[in-house]
């Protein structure tokens, strides 16, 4: 068997080896450096890009609303009808930031928390310049029925009601982002069907569909005169026993996947009442009809609520409707008003927030 024999590489061949691999070198070092500074800016964006990347996609996906609440993305709708009282005329868009929206009213039970956090805020020590007397009327002391633990807490003030959006971090909704959240159909988090909605559940009045009068029997006659003797009289009689409210979210959500934005109870906003703002609004569309009576009237913008502070003012929003209002009441564009040291047993609330 013939041994193989490793055969030493002659001098010159070594030479020739070091050269070339020398010029490769050079060429590839050289080719480094020309296309570095050619395509810096590339460079830089694709490993930023690689880099980031992830981090963006992991930001993305924690981006989501707090619990029990519901985000409401940025965008413009068509505010106001032409269906209802002369308030809600004209019809005009109003643009809103992202926010958040409560998915339920504040029940008695969270109430409570907020008093026992707050006793400034009980019964007995609020001020009078915050309520009327019917503060929590139907508590006794600082201790809700309990049978209505989750229900809307009603007989609230608006000053009582904002304090406790404060102590939650949070703040009671405007009148038109409560408007855009009622009543407009969401998918996805986005505004792609662009479709607004009579009431929170849809064009069409159904009176098992939330807490109204309707469903009460209270609306007797013609249509709803057969429901009445069969399901109507019972209802009748437990608002007799006082508990004309229902537990939060006992109906389906609306189209934005919030509960009892239709019904229920009427909910306090943040907004001092126009009746004529939004006739105020669309002037401002039109500069060349300035004049001295209405140039400042874009303090009264019913998409602003920051310069809404006129002492004149008498009256917060109120929108809704609640347990004892017909159809026409709910509608997601009625606007209604009420002093803010009043309460009554059908006005309740729900927290907003800003969206981080």
């Amino acid at each position: 068997m013939k041994s193989k024999v490793r055969q030493t590489p002659s001098p010159l061949y070594k030479e020739l080896s070091v050269s070339i691999n020398m010029i490769c070198q050079s060429l590839s070092a050289g080719f480094f450096i020309f296309f570095r500074q050619r395509y810096r800016p590339i460079l830089t964006f694709s490993l930023c890009v690689l880099i980031g990347l992830p981090g963006i996609v992991a930001a993305k996906e924690k981006i989501t609303a707090p619990a029990d609440m519901v985000l409401i993305p940025a965008g413009e709708f068509e505010m106001g009808s032409i269906l209802g009282d002369d308030d809600e005329e004209p019809v005009h868009p109003v643009f809103v930031d992202s926010f958040y929206m409560d998915k339920y009213e504040v029940t008695n039970r969270k109430f409570k928390e907020f008093l026992d956090a707050n006793p400034k805020w009980r019964k007995k020590n609020i001020p009078k310049k915050y309520q009327d007397g019917d503060y929590l009327k139907h508590w006794t002391g600082n201790s809700y029925p309990a049978r209505l633990a989750d229900h809307p807490v009603v007989y609230v003030s608006w000053y009582a009601a904002n304090a406790y959006t404060k102590w939650k971090g949070k703040r009671l909704p405007t009148e038109s982002e409560w408007e855009k959240a009622a009543s407009y159909n969401l998918v996805n988090d986005s505004m792609e069907k662009n479709y607004k909605y009579n009431w929170a559940f849809g064009d069409r009045f159904e009176p098992r569909a939330a807490n109204t009068a309707h469903y009460h029997g209270l609306a007797i006659g013609g249509l709803w005169q057969d429901w009445w003797e069969k399901v109507g009289l019972n209802s009748f009689k437990r608002l007799l026993d006082g508990n004309a409210t229902t537990k939060v979210g006992s109906f389906p959500a609306g189209s934005n996947r919030l509960y009892d934005m239709t019904g229920n109870v009427w909910e306090w906003c943040a907004d001092w009442y126009q009746g004529d703002s939004y006739k105020k609004a669309t002037a401002l569309k039109q500069p060349e009809q300035e004049t001295e009576q209405n140039k400042y009237d874009y303090l009264y913008e019913s998409s602003s609520i920051k310069d809404r502070t006129d002492l004149s003012n008498r009256y917060r929003v109120i929108r809704g409707g609640a347990w004892n209002d017909n159809d026409n009441i709910v509608r997601t564009a009625n606007r209604y008003k009420f002093m803010p040291r009043f309460s009554y047993d059908d006005v309740g609330f729900r927290c907003a927030a800003d969206a981080k």
